[in-house]
């Protein structure tokens, strides 16, 4: 699953991982550019902060430890964009909630 943010400046792909308790996020810009993501829980604690590599691709496999909401921040030094993440083991599925449920 590919979303599309901020006119196609970044990309995010969220594949599920087969123990069903990890999410791999995969950021990246069109231009290479200096990205950061971060993920945070329900009380908006941050679990992982990564920083993007020389080609401004950024590649996160969180932890998350229990089915649910997280918040997905996705930053440069000219735009900011907060996605909400719901994540289910059971049957292995993740996606971005629909528009408008922001941190």
């Amino acid at each position: 699953m590919i979303a599309v943010l901020a006119q196609e400046t970044f990309d995010i792909t969220l594949y599920p991982m087969q123990d069903n308790q990890h999410v791999l996020l995969v950021v990246s810009a069109e231009v290479p550019q200096e990205i950061r993501i971060s993920v945070f829980d329900s009380e908006g604690k941050v679990l992982q902060k990564k920083e993007p590599d020389h080609r401004g691709l950024c590649f996160l496999k969180t932890s998350i430890l229990a089915p649910g909401y997280y918040d997905l921040e996705v930053a440069s030094p000219t735009l900011s964009i907060h996605r909400r993440l719901f994540v289910h083991h059971t049957l292995g599925e993740c996606s971005l909630a629909p528009e408008g449920n922001h941190r």
